[in-house]
């Protein structure tokens, strides 16, 4: 075969291995695009944030004091406090009270598990009162109280908590009460209602609904 031929083959094989090559590169950089979009999908989807409802009872002492749906986000939770029970520990304001039995938000923090259960804590305020010590402000609610709109929160010295237990899929809030403060929007008077001891609110689901 002469020198011309054989460069010419060369030539022609070259070019194969060239365009080879780019079809390679291609299909890599295509799988890797792939893979970026299946991991980036993952990412969103992980990102998702998982909502479960459950209907359940407000009690006090094993007395039912009201009904409420628990709707639990990520590590909030969504529930309408016994709203009437509640202004009713305020002896001097229940008879001009309405409640508006809207639902409030209450942010959780993670404080441990075990093989049946995860308990959490409310991320409650804290403050050092001088003549109370340490209280918490484990939750509050709006309500009209004579004509005024007002913001009334529960006080203890112990946080409130929440447990879920796993084997049932179901939740337990316990909310103590030490005294309860009545917040006049319009004033900016505080009234506080203190309890002549400790009334521990709980509130137990019954069933998931969604």
């Amino acid at each position: 075969m002469s020198n011309q031929c054989k460069n010419a083959t060369r030539r022609r094989w070259l070019r194969a291995s060239a365009i080879a090559m780019l079809a390679m590169v291609a299909a890599l950089t295509s799988c890797s695009t792939d893979e970026a979009y299946s991991m980036d999908e993952a990412s969103l989807m992980h990102d998702v944030i998982a909502r479960v409802a459950y209907d359940g009872e407000w009690t006090v002492n094993s007395q039912v004091v009201d009904t409420a749906r628990l709707v639990v986000i990520d590590e909030s939770m969504r529930i309408r406090l016994p709203e009437s029970y509640l202004l009713g520990l305020c002896s001097s304001s229940a008879s001009e009270a309405t409640p508006t039995n809207a639902p409030i938000v209450i942010q959780t923090v993670m404080q441990g598990y075990s093989k049946l259960s995860n308990y959490n804590s409310f991320a409650s305020e804290a403050k050092n009162d001088a003549n109370n010590g340490m209280r918490f402000s484990t939750c509050s609610f709006m309500a009209t109280i004579g004509g005024e709109s007002c913001k009334v929160s529960i006080v203890s010295a112990e946080n409130a908590t929440a447990v879920w237990q796993k084997d049932t899929d179901q939740w337990t809030l316990a909310i103590p009460i030490d005294a309860i403060i009545v917040d006049h929007a319009a004033t900016g008077q505080l009234t506080e209602h203190t309890l002549a001891s400790t009334i521990t609110l709980y509130y137990h689901t019954k069933k998931r609904t969604e």
